[in-house]
C-alpha cells in the first residue's frame, strides 16, 4: 500500500472525525476572517454612501448671498472641461390635504431648485427633471405625508430679503410664498437623489426638487428686464453652483477652481453696484443689503487710498422724530440723518451759515428746511428719536441731543438724494402712504411740511453729524457704512473711474471677503467616511476574545 492510499483509507475510515474537524476549522476561519474585515467593510460602506449621495458632484459653491445665474454660463463657456450647474438650495415646508385645517405637513425640507444641467449630475434612476408645476420628492417625504405620484401638494418657502430682516429697514414679518405643485416622481432610498445632501450624514434627508425657473419666479429671483414699472433691470439669481470636475478631488484643484471663479465675478455677484451721480460728479459704492460689509468697506477704502482716488465714507440712518429742545411743540417726523467726514469731502460744498471744518461729538448741521420747521438757529439744541435693533427683532426707541453747529442751504451737497442708497419701498416712495413700513408709523404726527419735503426731496438728509458719532450710535453687526463716495480726477470721466475702480476692487476681493469659494465637498465626504478612528483596529479590539476563542477551537480540534 502506498502512502497516498494509506491517507485516503484513513480519511474514509475516520470520516466522521475528519468532517467534524473540517467544519470546525471552516467555522473558526469564517469567524476570524469576518472579525478582521468588518472594519474595512464599514469604511467601504460609508465611502459608497458618500459617493451615492453626491453623484457626479465633485465640488460646490455656496455663499452668504444670492449671485448671478449668468456666472455659471460664463464659467462653463471658458472652462468646458468642468461642468458648472446652477441651483437654489433652501429650506421649506410641504402641505398635503384638501383644507388648511386638515392638511398634514412636513417641515425642514431641503428644497432644491434645479434645471437639466444640475439634474444630469445627480443619480436619479431615469426620473425626469421637474418642469414648472411639478415636484419630485424622495421616499422619506412620501412616507411621512402618505403621498403618491399625481398628488397635489403646497410647497411653502421664504422669499429672500435683500436687506436682512433683523436690520432697521428689513421686513419685520417673514415673507413666504406658496406653490401648488403636482408630485411627478418619487426617488427611492437607493438613489442618490433621495440621499442628496451637502453635509456628511447617514440619515436620509427630506428632499424635494422643483424647476429652477419656477422657484426663481416665485421668490423674486428671476430675471427682470427694465421697464416703466420696473426701471431697474435685475439678473436671475442663484445661491449654489454644483461642479462636476471629472473626478479630480484634490483640494488644490478646489483652489484652482476658486481662482477661476474669482476671475468671472462681477460687482452684482457681491450685491454691490457703483452708482454714478453726474449732477455732483461722483460715484457711490452701494450694497443691496443697505450696509457695506466691514471687510469689503475696508478693502474698498484702502484701494482708493493706494490709487489716490478721493473717497468719503457715509453712514445714513432713519430718524423717527426731530424737535426743538427749547420748544418741543416744534417738531418734524421721519427723515434721514447722514454721518459724514467733512475732511474727506473736498469736492462737495456745504453752503452754510457758519464755516464748519469738523463735526465734533454732540454737534450737528441741519438744513434750512428743518431749521424753519423747528425754528432753530446756530447754537440751539435739537433732540432726535430713532429705533435701534434689539433682541428678537424688537425695535426699542432711543433719543439723543445735538447742538446746531451750522445751518446748510438745500443746494449742492446738502440737496443730494445720493446720500441714501436705493431701498425699494423707501427711497422711491413719493408719500409716506407709499412707504414699505419697516415699523408702524405715527401717521397722525406727520405734518404737511413732512409730506411736502418727501415729495420734493425724497430721502435727502435733514441732519448731518460726524461720521464717528454716527457709527457709535447706529453701527450694525452687518456693517458701519452705507456707501463710499469716489471723486474722479479732473481729466477722468465718471465712466472711466467706474471701470477702473470696479476692476481694482474685483482684483483685490479675496474669497474670504466675498464668501464665494469652491469647496471640495466630495473629498471632504470621503475623509469623513474614513473617520478619525481606525475602524479596523477598533473592531479587532472588539472581536479579540472571539478571535482567540476561534483559534483555541482550531487547536483543540487538531
Amino acid at each position: 500500500m502506498t502512502r497516498l492510499q494509506l491517507l485516503i483509507a484513513n480519511a474514509l475510515h475516520y470520516w466522521r472525525t475528519n468532517l467534524a474537524v473540517l467544519l470546525g476549522v471552516a467555522a473558526a476561519t469564517a469567524v476570524i476572517g469576518g472579525a478582521l474585515i468588518v472594519g474595512d467593510s464599514v469604511r467601504a460602506s460609508l465611502r459608497q454612501m458618500s459617493l451615492d449621495r453626491l453623484g457626479q458632484i465633485d465640488h460646490l459653491v455656496t455663499g452668504p448671498r444670492f449671485f448671478q445665474e449668468e456666472l455659471a454660463t460664463s464659467l462653463q463657456a471658458d472652462h468646458a472641461d468642468t461642468t458648472w450647474a446652477p441651483a437654489i438650495v433652501m429650506q421649506g415646508t410641504l402641505e398635503f390635504g384638501e383644507s388648511r385645517d386638515s392638511a398634514v405637513r412636513a417641515g425642514h425640507l431641503q428644497v432644491y431648485g434645479v434645471d437639466e444641467r444640475a439634474w444630469d449630475l445627480l443619480d436619479h434612476h431615469d426620473l425626469n427633471p421637474p418642469q414648472p408645476g411639478e415636484l419630485v420628492i424622495n421616499r422619506r417625504v412620501a412616507d411621512q405625508l402618505q403621498l403618491s405620484v399625481g398628488a397635489t401638494v403646497t410647497l411653502i418657502v421664504e422669499i429672500p430679503a435683500s436687506i436682512p430682516r433683523d436690520a432697521l429697514l428689513g421686513d419685520r414679518e417673514e415673507i413666504v410664498t406658496a406653490l401648488d405643485l403636482t408630485v411627478t416622481g418619487i426617488a427611492e432610498d437607493a438613489t442618490g437623489l433621495s440621499r442628496l445632501g451637502f453635509n456628511p450624514t447617514q440619515q436620509l434627508p427630506l428632499n424635494v426638487f422643483l424647476s429652477l425657473d419656477e422657484l426663481q419666479e416665485q421668490t423674486g429671483l428671476a430675471e427682470v428686464t427694465a421697464s416703466k414699472r420696473n426701471p431697474v433691470a435685475k439678473p436671475a439669481r442663484i445661491n449654489t453652483l454644483l461642479i462636476a470636475d471629472q473626478g479630480r478631488l484634490d483640494p488644490t484643484r478646489a483652489t484652482e477652481l476658486t481662482q477661476q471663479l474669482s476671475e468671472h465675478l462681477e460687482l452684482a455677484d457681491l450685491a454691490l453696484k457703483l452708482q454714478p451721480h453726474s449732477d455732483l460728479h461722483y460715484l457711490s459704492l452701494e450694497s443691496e443689503q443697505m450696509l457695506l460689509e466691514r471687510n469689503l468697506a475696508e478693502t474698498a477704502q484702502q484701494l482708493a487710498a493706494e490709487h489716490d482716488i478721493p473717497c468719503s465714507p457715509i453712514l445714513v440712518y432713519l430718524l423717527n422724530e426731530m424737535w426743538n429742545v427749547n420748544d418741543p411743540d416744534k417738531y418734524s417726523m421721519y427723515s434721514v440723518v447722514a454721518g459724514v467726514d467733512l475732511a474727506t469731502l473736498p469736492e462737495f460744498d456745504f453752503r452754510s451759515s457758519a464755516v464748519v471744518s469738523e463735526l465734533r461729538e454732540g454737534e450737528a448741521m441741519v438744513n434750512t428746511w428743518l431749521a424753519e420747521d423747528l425754528d432753530v438757529v446756530v447754537g440751539d439744541r435739537i433732540g432726535v428719536k430713532y429705533h435701534t435693533v434689539g433682541d428678537r427683532g424688537q425695535l426699542p426707541e432711543e433719543s439723543q441731543e445735538f447742538e446746531i453747529a451750522a445751518i446748510v442751504q438745500l443746494v449742492g451737497t446738502a440737496d443730494d438724494r445720493g446720500f441714501t442708497p436705493d431701498v425699494p419701498g423707501i427711497t422711491d416712495a413719493e408719500t409716506y402712504s407709499d412707504w414699505r413700513e419697516p415699523f408702524p408709523l405715527q401717521r397722525d404726527r406727520i405734518t404737511d411740511r413732512d409730506d411736502k419735503y418727501l415729495e420734493e426731496f425724497r430721502t435727502t438728509p435733514k441732519v448731518f453729524v460726524g461720521l464717528e458719532t454716527a457709527q457709535q450710535l447706529w453701527r450694525s453687526r452687518y456693517g458701519e457704512l452705507t456707501s463710499l463716495r469716489f471723486t474722479p480726477a479732473a481729466t477722468e470721466s465718471l465712466s472711466q473711474l467706474s471701470d477702473r475702480y470696479e476692476q481694482l476692487l474685483l482684483d483685490h476681493i479675496t474669497p474670504d471677503i466675498s464668501g464665494l469659494l469652491v469647496q471640495p465637498i466630495k473629498h471632504q465626504g470621503l475623509l469623513a467616511a474614513q473617520g478619525t478612528t481606525d475602524f479596523t483596529g477598533l473592531f479587532i479590539g472588539f472581536s479579540f476574545f472571539l478571535i482567540l476563542s476561534a483559534t483555541l477551537l482550531v487547536g483543540l480540534l487538531f
